[in-house]
């Protein structure tokens, strides 16, 4: 038997065991005294350690890798660990600097176990008790006429109240994603671009953002204006669009498109037009790119009038976002929480320690949903604090 459920209960006991590969006894010591602790460990020789090491860690669940095995079967052997023992790590601890890194790192992402090989975040991780909630807007946040209702408000503060943080996470731009904050009352961190961007408002400051380079994105405006395709090119403050604006923060972009973005850096391009076959001729010529990747497209129930996707830097995602927050705040991906209702949140509710995903979405994300909840006609935010804060 290869598969073993009692894996995913374990997931949701709320113990601190952690693992540690054995190359730290003053760590082991330093964290044994808050948290459960299993040792990795790689021989059966402890000469290196300490007589009060050896004595201690004898009595717990040590775990010993076999080089000599084959990555499945070294995986199936820490699961059969673990479920023989009733003992789930949710984050480990292990050197860059180690020769079994790679393959601890694969290991521990089949098994969605964080690794961290930073000693000082690690402790700060297993220290901490916080929540993350990472909150779609379009689609879960807000109702099909785009507001937010009161019940979603209240469920916010309450988030709030408890020391937690309620961070919007968007494939909107900032300008589009600061406005959501401020309706919802959510915390003043902002994800947006689709995980291209983390801001923190109330300090006026990136944490984390990534770009498309410049060149790729030249051809791709230069494409579009030669297809007559719209593409909205967003920046930092604003977008530029190569026809047709929209709201007051988009400019048009004109045929000196060089010299007029030199001083910008590109986030996303949406390429959105009604000339659906158009559109997506070119997403499929797009998606042989290796350096970029379409990070967000129409999905099968968008009922939308426009064909039209995304295109970003391919560690623009809502699950790379989710890792580089958790790391911010020194959070454990344990005690992240996310709900959304559309593909581009997949990454996310992949990796999240819970995963939410509202009624009205397709039956393929329902599939990445630890809990399904309310349409976002409804009140899906609060049913899901409801389920946490139980």
């Amino acid at each position: 038997m290869e598969d073993y459920d009692v894996l995913n209960e374990m997931h949701s006991i709320n113990q601190k065991i952690v693992m540690l590969v054995e190359d730290d006894e003053k760590l082991f010591f330093d964290i044994s005294s808050f948290c459960e602790v299993m040792p990795l460990r790689f021989s059966y020789d402890l000469s290196n350690f300490s007589d009060s090491y050896i004595e201690k860690t004898k009595k717990l669940f040590s775990y010993y890798f076999n080089l000599e095995n084959s990555y499945k079967n070294e995986l199936l052997r820490l699961k059969k660990h673990f479920t023989h023992f009733s003992r789930f790590p949710f984050i480990l601890y292990i050197s860059k600097s180690n020769n079994n890194y790679e393959i601890i790192n694969s290991i521990c992402e089949d098994l969605n176990i964080e690794c961290v090989t930073n000693k000082q975040l690690f402790i700060k991780k297993i220290k901490n008790n916080r929540n993350i909630f990472l909150i779609d807007s379009d689609g879960t946040l807000k109702d099909s006429q785009g507001l937010i209702s009161k019940q979603n408000i209240n469920a916010i503060k309450r988030i709030k109240e408890s020391k937690d943080y309620a961070i919007i996470c968007t494939a909107r731009p900032r300008y589009n994603a600061i406005q959501v904050m401020k309706e919802s009352e959510a915390s003043n961190y902002i994800i947006s671009f689709n995980g291209g961007e983390i801001y923190d408002l109330k300090n006026n400051k990136i944490i984390k953002a990534f770009f498309i380079n410049k060149s790729i994105a030249y051809k791709i405006i230069k494409d579009c204006f030669e297809l007559n395709l719209r593409l909205v090119i967003s920046t930092d403050k604003f977008d530029f669009v190569t026809k047709e604006v929209r709201n007051a923060s988009q400019k048009i972009l004109n045929n000196n498109y060089v010299e007029q973005l030199r001083n910008y850096r590109i986030k996303t391009l949406m390429i959105i037009d009604k000339d659906k076959k158009k559109v997506n001729m070119y997403k499929h010529k797009l998606k042989n790119n290796k350096n970029i990747a379409i990070i967000n497209e129409k999905g099968k129930t968008d009922k939308y009038y426009e064909e039209w996707f995304v295109v970003g830097n391919k560690k623009s995602n809502k699950g790379c976002a989710l890792i580089n927050i958790s790391n911010h705040l020194g959070i454990p991906i344990h005690n992240v929480i996310a709900i959304g209702n559309d593909y581009n949140d997949i990454p996310m509710l992949k990796i999240s320690g819970i995963s939410f995903v509202v009624n009205n979405s397709d039956e393929t994300i329902k599939k990445y949903a630890d809990y399904i909840v309310s349409s976002n006609e409804e009140t899906p935010i609060l049913d899901m604090v409801n389920i946490i804060y139980k």
